[in-house]
């Protein structure tokens, strides 16, 4: 994955690799003049190629490492930017999920009706013994008023 440069950075990058490019090949190109068949000038050249070849072979080492070593760095964000187990869930668990949690949440519903409903039980038999007290106060005091009248 080649990240995305500028165009000023680019536009540098071509223009060196062209004039690299231009400058590898004048010094590769034999000289127009000098002495025919001179040894040193034939000399000269061969170790320019030699030279030549041998930082080809360096740069494509030098390549060769760079993609392993990218390579390896590649599968190390896989590694370390995989999705979790947590994430990767099909349909099936998800619809599992939500019918668990909705029938935990369907029997604390029915146990908090429960408990209302015998809270309500509750305060209607206090209800009606304090209106059963209340009715026997009321009885009590006709009983003592008419007692009272009568004496």
């Amino acid at each position: 994955m080649i990240p995305r440069l500028p165009p000023v950075i680019l536009a540098l990058l071509g223009g060196a690799s062209i004039y690299g490019i231009k400058y590898v090949l004048d010094k590769l190109e034999p000289k127009a003049l000098g002495p025919p068949g001179s040894s040193a000038a034939a000399e000269q050249q061969m170790d320019r190629v030699l030279n030549y070849r041998r930082n080809v072979k360096r740069v494509g080492i030098a390549a060769a490492a760079s993609g392993v070593i990218y390579a390896g760095y590649y599968m190390y964000e896989l590694r370390q930017h995989r999705a979790s187990p947590a994430i990767m869930m099909t349909e099936n668990d998800r619809n599992e999920q939500k019918a668990f949690y909705e029938d935990q949440y369907r029997e604390r519903e029915k146990r908090f009706a429960r408990e209302r409903a015998e809270m309500k039980r509750l305060e209607r038999e206090r209800e009606l013994s304090r209106k059963e007290q209340l009715d026997k106060e009321v009885s009590a005091m006709e009983n003592m008023i008419k007692h009272e009248s009568a004496s």
